[in-house]
């Protein structure tokens, strides 16, 4: 019988230590879009009136008032005071509230014994343009034991301390440093005394009488040695709405043909300084329209310029 082998001893094997593998990242999630952030107008219809609510009306040529909502009364509406910030103008009890049975919204500026001034607002006042903080409306006035007179003139109400209000129309103490490019400096007088530069810039277009308002449409205003580049975006209850802008400074600007009166008005709010220019057929150039200014700085009261306004049409 043949003889077994006796097997080889078998040298273990060190197993093969396996490579490891590289970790997995799990997959990364898609991006998600980011909501579309709606801004809720601060100006809404009916407007939500409140105490609190600070308001400046223009009530061009009458006067300008700031108005302070203070308190309620027995019907829950608000009222406060309406102090004058034009010389010609005294301060009065305002009241403002909502008619729903009519759909309008009064604001109503008296002295107490039968006399004010009467501002009505309705749905059409209001713009779609969530900065839109203006509400523009029918005037009349008041004399005692007769009754309103509708006067040809707008009234714009604006809410200074609206959450979205530019910087240029919040309430605001009078500038520092007035917008002077020289001295010696008149607090009165922002433009430091020089006349009205009435050459038009290059560029600018014919003009005729009357004007004509339509969005799109950039001007030039020149107030002495200040100017302003005003574009006009949007169009409401007549009122052209747009941005004013002066040493990359942007604000508020108002452009305006009362038809009645036969005259345009510009309303300037940059900073904490403000400007309104009128002008009428007899300061119609070839290119220019030349008018009277006043100017209002921060809460002091409005002042005449010595000073001319020139208004350019660029396109």
């Amino acid at each position: 019988m043949p003889a077994i082998p006796t097997p080889a001893p078998v040298t273990p094997t060190t197993p093969v230590t396996p490579t490891p593998l590289a970790p997995v990242q799990p997959a990364t999630p898609p991006a998600t879009p980011p909501a579309t952030v709606t801004r809720t107008p601060a100006l809404q219809w009916p407007p939500r009136l409140a105490v609190g609510q600070r308001w400046v009306l223009t009530l061009e040529p009458v006067g300008q008032w700031d108005i302070a909502l203070t308190a309620l009364d027995i019907d829950r509406d608000t009222f406060g005071t309406a102090n004058a910030t034009t010389e010609q103008t005294s301060n009065l009890q305002a009241f403002f509230y909502y008619i729903p049975k009519e759909d309008n919204a009064h604001l109503y500026l008296t002295d107490g014994n039968g006399s004010g001034y009467l501002c009505v607002f309705s749905k059409v006042s209001v713009s779609s343009n969530p900065n839109d903080v203006t509400m523009i409306g029918a005037a009349y006035r008041k004399e005692p034991n007769k009754p309103y007179a509708a006067l040809s003139s707008i009234c714009l109400a604006t809410w200074t301390n609206a959450p979205n209000a530019p910087v240029s129309i919040q309430p605001a103490s009078p500038s520092v440093n007035p917008p002077v490019v020289s001295a010696p400096v008149n607090n009165n007088n922002p433009t430091n005394g020089s006349p009205t530069d009435l050459t038009p810039p290059q560029g600018a277009l014919a003009l005729s009488w009357a004007p004509k308002i339509a969005v799109d449409q950039v001007w030039f205003a020149r107030i002495s040695n200040l100017g302003f580049n005003i574009s006009l975006q949007r169009l409401a209850a007549g009122v052209a709405r747009g941005t004013a802008t002066r040493n990359g400074v942007s604000g508020d600007a108002f452009l305006f043909y009362n038809s009645s009166e036969n005259r345009l008005t510009l309303e300037i709010n940059v900073g904490s300084d403000q400007f309104i220019c009128s002008f009428d057929i007899k300061g119609v150039d070839d290119k220019a329209y030349n008018g009277s200014v006043i100017y209002r700085a921060g809460s002091s009261v409005a002042q005449p310029l010595t000073q001319r306004c020139g208004l350019f049409l660029l396109k």
